[in-house]
């Protein structure tokens, strides 16, 4: 888990009711936060953005350079208009979604508005959780032989890489195989690309955009 952070001010006009046309899809502009933009130019004016070792069990979020992400960083709201829910999905496995949802609400002046938008280090966090969720045995029978062998060749080469960094490599080995083995050298997070309303504007679809390992 990541650090409590600190609160971003918000001010009361962004959560003006939202705007949407008659297909009831909202038509204001969305915005995501330069940290999660893969572009090499972003909005920071530099080629600053998040990166995370997915293959590593711990969270450590990062940038493309620099030192580390910072609190107020990851406690920065993730897209503007600020949303409570995002769908993030990839190219090598789209039968798992990562799913972020906060829902919490509080009263504004008469009019509700989000309490727990999602935040940066939400984004981080729930793709480097999801990824590094064991598969079942269910998930192992669906694959082909060769997916079988090409996975497994991941799974050891994930423990391997561990091993150098001084964990056990014993002790990941038992641990089995995680979802990120799935992504052969795709292993970092490097940004959201294709992010769009979802239909009715209440929800945020992303696509997650992932990038070598230095093994690669």
């Amino acid at each position: 888990m990541y650090p409590p952070f600190i609160a971003p001010t918000i001010t009361s006009h962004q959560w003006a009711p939202a705007e949407f046309n008659s297909h009831g899809v909202r038509t204001s502009e969305l915005m995501l936060h330069p940290l999660l933009q893969p572009d090499t130019h972003n909005a920071l004016g530099d080629d600053s953005h998040a990166i995370v070792d997915l293959l590593d069990p711990t969270f450590w979020p990062g940038r493309t350079t620099g030192p580390r992400l910072e609190r107020t960083e990851l406690s920065a709201i993730a897209t503007y208009p600020p949303i409570t829910t995002m769908h993030i999905t990839n190219d090598h496995v789209p039968t798992w979604p990562i799913v972020l949802e906060s829902s919490a609400s509080v009263t504004d002046g008469g009019q509700r508005r989000p309490n727990n938008t999602v935040k940066v280090g939400d984004v981080l966090l729930a793709i480097h959780t999801g990824l590094q969720e064991r598969i079942t045995q269910n998930d192992w029978d669906l694959l082909t032989p060769k997916q079988q062998h090409r996975v497994a060749r991941c799974y050891l080469r994930r423990c391997a890489y561990l091993g150098r960094k001084g964990a056990s490599e014993e002790d990941n080995r038992t641990d089995g195989v995680k979802r990120i083995d799935y992504f052969g050298n795709n292993v970092r997070f490097e940004g959201l690309s294709d992010v769009e309303w979802m239909p009715g504007g209440g929800a945020v679809l992303a696509k997650m955009k992932l990038g070598l390992d230095g093994d690669g």
